[in-house]
């Protein structure tokens, strides 16, 4: 899927645009790799590296690789790495410390991270898409649930995942059904995925598990992992054992400094942003209950726009693998709370 230039479909999801991101794994650099480390909160964690994963000590993660999955992390980065260095999204899961590591739910936090939270857990069915129907709850209010997929193979061996299409581990799969099981009461109009299997099983078990296999799905290369380019594959304790650490957190964490071949996180938000501005928010302001499932260095791309973080702020943003965050907006199309559940 990941290879594919347009958007693809999946039984009766409709297809939309097309780019592409990664997920790093479970490396030492911290970025959205797919190494979170899952412990960040979504606007306010840090760590979201992407590098799924990462346990490592470095930095950026800048292959992506696995850019999502750091979902064991601890805190910020959302790089993956247990480091607790800045944040950039890496998705390196099994991260401890900070990284966006991201795994196991690291999230739950229900009201993490964003603070915001606007109402506790999903028990307020009233603003949790949940109840009757679409649109989530209160009158005007509308709602989006991001959800990073659940630890991949390579969050767990600790490597740069970017763009390559691994499949989740067997706890991925299981933080996925972990994060249906918070979602029973939400009914979505409508889901939107990445073309990485990762990201398109962890949708497919969510949906499973809260028995709306039915709606519509839209898969699209724009929510892919930030792509990791040469440090793809590599295991990022490795990788900082040969350029060190602050060459490797460069590449992981900050704003917009391209790791060797790959895309920086300014990169994958001009990719994720549009997006979403041409197919997610229309649905929104349509009054649509919606669940998007990507990466989490493409998630905190999204995230920062959402919330007008700074590009200083995002840094520390990481986003937990498997963990619902839950968007509510009022009438006006205006973030009014999040929280995770």
């Amino acid at each position: 899927m990941v290879r594919g230039g347009g958007p693809q479909r999946k039984g009766r999801r409709g297809g939309a645009g097309d780019d592409g991101g990664d997920d790093g794994d479970n490396n030492a650099g911290g970025d959205d790799d797919d190494d979170d480390d899952n412990n960040d909160g979504a606007g306010g964690r840090n760590d979201d590296d992407g590098d799924d994963g990462d346990n490592n000590g470095g930095g950026d993660d800048g292959g992506d690789s696995n850019d999502d999955n750091d979902d064991n992390n601890g805190g910020g980065d959302g790089g993956g790495d247990n480091n607790g260095g800045a944040g950039s999204n890496d998705d390196d899961d099994n991260n401890g410390g900070g990284d966006d590591g991201g795994d196991s739910n690291d999230d739950n936090d229900d009201n993490n991270g964003g603070g915001d939270d606007g109402g506790g857990s999903n028990d307020d069915d009233d603003n949790n898409g949940g109840g009757d129907g679409a649109g989530g709850g209160g009158v005007g209010m509308t709602q989006v649930v991001l959800i990073r997929h659940g630890e991949s193979q390579w969050n767990r061996e600790n490597r740069f995942t970017g763009w390559v299409d691994v499949p989740l581990s067997p706890h991925g799969e299981q933080e996925a059904r972990e994060a249906g099981e918070k979602l029973r009461t939400f009914r979505f109009d409508r889901a939107f995925a990445s073309v990485l299997t990762r990201a398109v099983r962890t949708l497919d078990i969510v949906l499973e598990v809260i028995g709306q296999s039915h709606i519509p799905v839209e898969q699209d290369r724009a929510l892919n992992e930030r792509m990791y380019g040469d440090l793809q594959g590599r295991n990022k304790a490795e990788t900082v054992a040969q350029y060190g650490e602050a060459q490797v957190t460069l590449w992981r964490r900050s704003y917009d400094v391209r790791p060797p071949g790959g895309e920086s996180l300014r990169d994958t938000a001009e990719r994720v942003i549009p997006y979403y501005q041409r197919h997610i928010q229309p649905r929104l302001a349509d009054g649509e209950t919606l669940l998007v499932v990507a990466h989490g260095n493409s998630l905190r791309a999204l995230v920062m726009h959402l919330t007008a973080l700074s590009r200083d702020d995002v840094l520390e943003l990481n986003i937990p693998t498997g963990a619902p965050l839950v968007y509510d907006f009022d009438a006006r199309g205006r973030v009014e709370a999040h929280r995770y559940l």
